[in-house]
């Protein structure tokens, strides 16, 4: 129970410095051998990326942030994360693990046959 809510705090607190565009603040929620994973989906050219390193995977979730888009915390298949829209449509979703008060794993999809289901109205 007290990681879930260690990770909830950490997608909370991501999610703000995440909005505010800034690669160092991003960082200093960020073990330091993070490690992201994006799966942008095959459809669009995107496939697999991962990024590796406070520093890098920080500047990389900013260049991931569309200029309008909306951030928001949210479960994500049982793990604290965070869904980024754009126009009120889900462009990713965000999922964290945690290591020792730092945020150690994070799975960002953004392929769009992938994000159907958080979609529909």
């Amino acid at each position: 129970m007290w990681r879930r809510r260690r990770g909830d705090r950490l997608a909370r607190e991501l999610r703000v410095v995440w909005e505010q565009r800034d690669p160092t603040e991003i960082a200093t929620i960020l073990h330091r051998d993070v490690e992201l994973v994006v799966d942008g989906g095959a459809e669009i050219g995107a496939g697999g990326r991962l990024v590796r390193r406070a520093g890098e995977v920080a500047a990389a979730l900013v260049e991931l942030l569309p200029p309008d888009g909306a951030l928001a915390v949210a479960g994500v298949n049982g793990s604290p994360g965070v869904v980024m829209r754009r126009d009120g449509r889900v462009v990713g979703v965000l999922c964290l693990a945690t290591r020792r008060q730092r945020i150690d794993r994070l799975w960002m999809v953004t392929a769009p046959a992938k994000l159907g289901h958080w979609n529909i109205t």
